[in-house]
This record gives C-alpha cells, structure tokens and sequence, in this order.
C-alpha cells in the first residue's frame, strides 16, 4: 500500500512538473489610463464657460447680422435764388455805413424816345463843372447839395433790383446812372421807361434837367 502511494505521488510530481515548464503563462498588456488633451485647462485652473447671450442678441464677437431695411440716400435739393419782379426794388437789410460821403462825379445817359430819340449825355462833377453832350457848364453849390441829398435818400449805394427787360422796343426811354463816392466806390443802375421805381424820379429828374444857360 505504501508502494501504491509513492507511485501515485510521483506520478503527480511527474504531471506538475510537465505542465509547469511546458508552458509560460503570457504577460498581460497594460493600459495607457493617461488622455493626452491640448485643450484641457491646466493643473489648477478651473475652465470658465462660454457667456451665453441672451435671446435676440448676438456675441460681441459675432459678425452683425446684414440689416434688411433700405439705405437711406441724401438728397441735396438747390433752390434757386428768388429773383425780384421787374421794376420791385430790393433795399439793403443793413444801412449803408458811408451814407454821409459825397459824390466826387455823377455820370447819365438818356437813349429812346420817338423814332429813336436823341441820347443825352450829362457829367457832374462835385467841384460844381459839368458836360451835357460835349458842352460844359457849371452849377451852383446848393444843386451839388441837392443832389447829394437826393443821392442818399433814395439809398443808391443799397439799393438794387430789374428794372430793364429784354426784347423792349427801341423808342422806350432809357436811362443809366452812374455815382462814384470820393472813397472810390461807385454804382451804376439802369433803367426804362415803365419799370422806373418811384423812388428813383426824382434823382432823375434833378439830373436830367441840368444844362448850359
């Protein structure tokens, strides 16, 4: 029995050691636990959320949207100047600053009048000489003052205006004035029969009835 016993034991012995150094046992793989993340936020560092807008708004960040109402166009719209009807006589809104000077040299012509008319010619000087139509003559002081007077009330130098127009016929009396001031200035304003401001006739009158004898 004992016999039977040490077979049977070296028969275990036998089967161990066979399967024992018959096989190795293969290595388990390992497993790489770490995630590579190049975004992921730093040791320490708590990711801050994306603000989200509130609705109908957009990011700061975000492209504006294209505005679906129509561009609106500036218009520029020039207004021609008002222009005065003829023979309306415009005065200066600011007084004339030189209203006190003296003429130095009045200058009227005279064209028209039936089947043409005769011009007139009249030069008046302030020194009291003066030329109808190439013959001279002299007036006295008081008419120099006179017409001076007359000069400024009727605003020569302020005031302006159309008192001639186009395509009138040939016998309508004409006239063109002419003051220069003794600081050089000076204004010129024509006329026609019909169209003559009313302010104006009596300066023409005291002109045009200056004459020799």
């Amino acid at each position: 029995m004992h016999r039977s016993l040490g077979i049977l034991l070296f028969s275990v012995i036998l089967l161990l050691a066979a399967c024992g150094g018959g096989t190795e046992t293969p290595a388990l793989p390992t497993v790489d636990t770490s995630v590579s993340n190049p975004t992921a936020e730093p040791v320490g560092q708590v990711a801050q959320p994306t603000p989200i807008p509130p609705p109908g708004e957009q990011p700061t960040d975000a492209p504006p949207e294209p505005s679906l109402e129509p561009t609106a166009q500036r218009m520029v719209v020039e207004i021609p100047a008002t222009v005065p009807v003829a023979g309306t006589v415009v005065m200066s809104e600011t007084e004339d600053p030189d209203i006190g000077l003296t003429f130095t040299k009045i200058i009227y012509y005279q064209t028209g009048g039936t089947g043409g008319g005769t011009p007139v010619s009249i030069e008046v000087h302030s020194d009291g000489t003066a030329v109808r139509d190439g013959v001279s003559f002299t007036i006295t002081p008081d008419q120099i003052v006179s017409l001076d007077l007359l000069i400024d009330q009727v605003n020569f130098f302020g005031i302006s205006g159309v008192f001639t127009s186009p395509g009138s016929s040939q016998e309508i009396m004409r006239y063109r004035v002419s003051v220069e001031r003794s600081d050089g200035s000076s204004v010129a304003i024509a006329m026609e029969e019909g169209l003559v401001p009313d302010v104006m006739l009596p300066l023409l009158s005291a002109i045009g009835s200056l004459g020799p004898g």
